[in-house]
């Protein structure tokens, strides 16, 4: 009997080697597991130094933790869920079905995320595993555990994953009024989720607020609007980057000698892209001119009549836009040269006219340059204005160098001829007035008075006066002498 016993112990001693040798050994660097619980429980989790938590859906005594050797094992396999996409029971997995329907694979992502979110702050790791195997294909769920506290919890927990469970979408975005508006993101619940970082760029305007094409920010519970600076025409698209969604996937690990385990997975991303404001039809603009010589008391000048037309002018809200033109005007030339696409290289205006027109029609361009004899040229050149660096079609328009209706010569300015001196006729020589004869008056002889009888007595007495005042003059000069 003792023969008997001792052969079966060796038996038993062998046996018991045998199985060590296919218990999966762990190796140096590999993680090490512990158990997340509130008690000695095995509703609990697991987590290492790469994985916060990792709960079991199926036997958790076959999960590593349970089993002696496995602490520090890995899994063999990953696969990775995303919300709306059912999990579907691995063949290794035993005890619990383990499936989860299409419909709640985004609430068990959101579960996993919510693991120290402080929405969620207090929930026993054991009410994290009871909730997702309420959401397992396995009819047992909470009532696994009697414990109401973790059943309470765990619908707590369901009912707050719900709100950021995927699959989601992007909410509705307007242009209206220089603003745009949105920036919301949704589960499947259709409520917006707050806290989602979000990267908008703008094509063909900046943010007011940063004066940059890019803006940065979070989600909210309600949409946001956010003004723009773009110029009046042109197109405007918006592209939006959503980051670090919750809810959107998680990852599970298999193994082949221990219970599938569940992990966060990968963050949702979601890219929207809308056009704010399309480009305006094309305007096709045509322009014809035809230049002339005009004459004034100075001198001559070139004026030009320039007719613009358009398929359809554009406009956005009543505003035209504006379609700047410069007149080049060039010359004299000595002779009229061929016609050519583009002004020969060297070759400078003699003077630039700019103006600009907000619709089609005909427009006059007279030149101040005075003209002198020889050949000149017109070439109009024309384009839409735009404001940065988007804006209506350019359209841009230039004239040919020498183009026939643009060309015109200046003549010579003539020199009047001065009208000759008119030669005054002869006068005739006026015939000498008569000078009339003196008329001869006959009057009868006058009789002279006799007078020198009277007068003899008067003249003898002067003389003897005079030789009077002789003598005492004499007198007097003999007198002195002695």
């Amino acid at each position: 009997m003792q023969i008997i016993i001792r052969r079966s112990f060796f038996v038993c001693l062998i046996f018991a080697l045998a199985l060590l040798m296919f218990i999966p050994r762990a190796t140096a660097g590999e993680q090490q597991w512990s158990r997340v619980a509130t008690e000695p429980s095995r509703w609990g989790g697991l987590k290492s130094p790469t994985i916060p938590i990792a709960l079991c859906t199926g036997d958790a005594q076959l999960n590593f933790s349970y089993q002696p050797g496995l602490e520090k094992s890995d899994f063999e396999s990953l696969s990775l869920t995303h919300a709306g996409q059912a999990y579907v029971q691995q063949p290794t997995e035993s005890g619990w079905d383990t499936a989860i329907s299409a419909s709640d694979t985004g609430v068990v992502a959101a579960i996993l995320d919510l693991w120290e979110d402080d929405a969620v702050a207090g929930v026993d790791p054991e009410a994290f595993t009871l909730a997702i195997h309420e959401l397992t294909a396995d009819s047992r769920g909470l009532n696994s555990s009697a414990k109401s506290e973790w059943q309470e919890q765990a619908h707590l927990l369901i009912a707050e994953a719900a709100k950021i469970a995927g699959p989601h979408r992007v909410g509705e975005f307007t242009f209206e009024a220089g603003e745009v508006s949105g920036f919301t993101v949704a589960g499947q619940a259709g409520i917006p989720i707050a806290g989602i970082p979000f990267q908008a760029k703008l094509t063909g305007a900046t943010w007011q607020t940063t004066g940059e094409s890019i803006l940065t920010g979070q989600t909210s519970g309600s949409p946001q609007s956010f003004a723009i600076q773009a110029s009046t025409f042109g197109p405007v698209s918006l592209d939006v980057t959503f980051s670090q969604i919750p809810g959107h996937s998680f990852m599970t690990g298999h193994h082949s000698a221990a219970q599938d385990m569940h992990m966060r997975g990968e963050r949702g991303t979601l890219e929207y892209a809308m056009e704010l404001r399309a480009a305006p039809v094309p305007a096709n603009v045509n322009i014809s001119t035809q230049a002339s010589v005009t004459r004034n008391e100075v001198g001559a000048r070139i004026r030009d009549a320039v007719t613009l037309s358009v398929d359809a002018w554009p406009s956005v809200g009543g505003v035209s836009a504006i379609y700047d033109l410069v007149a080049h005007l060039y010359g004299p030339f000595l002779k009229k040269e061929e016609q050519q696409s583009v002004v020969p290289t060297g070759v400078s205006p003699v003077e630039n006219v700019e103006f600009s027109v907000s619709g089609p029609g005909e427009y006059e361009v007279l030149f101040n340059h005075q003209a002198k004899p020889g050949w000149y040229a017109v070439v109009i050149e024309g384009r839409f204005r735009t404001d940065g660096d988007f804006g209506v079609p350019a359209e841009n328009v230039v004239m040919p160098f020498f183009e026939p209706a643009e060309t015109v010569f200046v003549e010579p300015t003539p020199q009047p001829t001065p009208e000759p001196t008119p030669t005054p006729e002869p006068q005739p020589t006026p015939e000498p007035t008569p000078v009339p004869e003196p008329t001869v008056t006959t009057l009868p002889p006058q009789k002279l008075a006799k007078t020198g009888i009277h007068s003899f007595p008067l003249v003898m007495t002067v003389i003897g006066l005079g030789g009077l005042g002789a003598a005492l003059v004499a007198g007097r000069h003999l007198h002195g002498s002695v």
